[in-house]
């Protein structure tokens, strides 16, 4: 009788797990990048870009490489910040850094900011993740849009996409 329930919730959790499990596809970016991205997801490629998006486009990534700026990536995530900042004086959304910081990515030193956005002209809040590193003299940028609510829930989406890039120039 104990082997029933048991049998049951295997069967339950392979169910949850082919259920929830969201299927990726591949891209390449010319000769820069590969990333998996959500096979749901519409996805636009251009020579030096990739755009994607739900088809709610409540949650988007969009990728681009171009020629590299002499500055660090330190000095560009203050660069950043600061910019962020500057939208607050010429728009109508505000704009705050919530978190920011260092990871790897592909092997490659890379930085992270995660910018909360909200305004008038938006339905609900926004956040965006913004993604930078170097490599062989390009800049890659990684944007990743949703809704703030569902941040936490985007995350898993978000690990997978960023896991998956691979720097190929």
């Amino acid at each position: 009788m104990k082997k029933i329930p048991l049998i049951v919730l295997a069967f339950l959790f392979l169910l949850s797990t082919t259920v929830f499990a969201q299927n990726f596809t591949s891209y390449a970016m010319s000769d820069y990048l590969s990333v998996s991205l959500p096979t749901n997801w519409d996805t636009k490629l251009f020579d030096t870009g990739i755009l994607s998006h739900r088809s709610d486009f409540h949650f988007s990534a969009s990728l681009y490489v171009k020629p590299r700026t002499e500055e660090s990536l330190d000095d560009l995530a203050i660069k950043l910040e600061k910019g962020a900042l500057n939208i607050n004086e010429i728009s109508n959304l505000t704009w705050s850094v919530e978190d920011k910081g260092a990871l790897l990515i592909d092997h490659y030193d890379s930085r992270f900011m995660l910018h909360h956005y909200s305004g008038p002209s938006l339905q609900k809040p926004q956040y965006q993740l913004h993604y930078f590193l170097y490599s062989n003299g390009y800049q890659y940028d990684i944007h990743i849009i949703g809704e703030y609510d569902n941040l936490k829930t985007d995350h898993e989406t978000i690990d997978k996409i960023i896991s998956s890039v691979k720097i190929i120039k």
